[in-house]
């Protein structure tokens, strides 16, 4: 009962994440953005790479719900996981061929 309590926790708060992100102004939570000086910091769109960002961690949010349950549906482990990792390496790539961001 604590394992569905606590993934619920943590869906709703990287839901409520990903909804501020997608507004434009979490850019400061972006960690390799803020490492960056400002003239690099103004060749990137902030807002459109916060967007997508908040997007990727929206579909992680609603995925990390029955995640609780995963216990009951054994293979629901292994698919967030799989799912996860493809995502983070999907937008790693997405974000960096073709400099989709930069101003």
């Amino acid at each position: 009962m604590t394992g569905i309590i606590s993934c619920g926790i943590f869906a709703v708060l990287l839901i409520a994440l990903a909804i501020y992100m997608m507004t434009g102004r979490g850019w400061f939570l972006l960690a390799n953005y803020n490492m960056m000086s400002k003239g690099e910091k103004e060749k990137y769109d902030q807002k459109a790479l916060c967007r997508f960002v908040g997007k990727i961690l929206l579909v992680v949010g609603i995925l990390t719900f029955p995640l609780g349950i995963a216990e009951i549906i054994g293979w629901y482990f292994w698919l967030y996981i799989t799912l996860t990792i493809g995502l983070g390496i999907f937008s790693c790539f997405y974000v960096s061929i073709k400099n989709r961001f930069k101003n």
